[in-house]
């Protein structure tokens, strides 16, 4: 069983209870793609698509992680073709060679509209778009690689 060490324990003591989630300012991101689930909806299967790794333009790096709900739906394809466009894949591609690439998502606030967090406001993915190393302050080639991520060798 895991145990904290002492000094680490005094200064858990000390630390402020917190819970929840971590509430972003609206803006651009960069975000890492970690995996794709598909999961069942109500009216049609959906893919949520799980990001890391996440920097502001300023080159900031912030903890969490972020998500966006794709559905399989036929009103809702042109959401789907998107994400592909966004990652620079064709429709066909197997979001598996996708795990790890970058993107950019727009986030915005929003009030949760259902269940038991009914009212708090919580940030959203409300487009994304291409990743431009040039507009964000960092370098990814420094982060490690994301588990489970396909190589793409030149």
């Amino acid at each position: 069983m895991p145990k904290l060490k002492s000094v680490l324990a005094k200064k858990v003591a000390k630390a402020e209870a917190a819970s929840g989630s971590i509430l972003l300012p609206e803006g651009r991101y960069a975000a890492r793609l970690l995996e794709v689930n598909q999961k069942e909806g109500q009216k049609a299967p959906y893919w949520q698509w799980t990001f890391g790794d996440l920097h502001d333009e300023e080159g900031n790096s912030h903890p969490g992680r972020q998500w966006n709900n794709t559905s399989l739906s036929e009103n809702a394809l042109g959401f789907l073709k998107a994400s592909f466009e966004a990652f620079g894949y064709t429709e066909d591609s197997d979001t598996d060679e996708m795990i790890g690439e970058w993107v950019v998502l727009h986030l915005i606030q929003e009030p949760i509209a259902q269940g038991r967090n009914a009212g708090q406001v919580r940030n959203s993915v409300s487009h994304l778009a291409p990743f431009n190393e040039d507009e964000f302050d960092f370098d990814p080639a420094e982060l490690p690689a994301v588990p489970g991520a396909i190589a793409n060798e030149i």
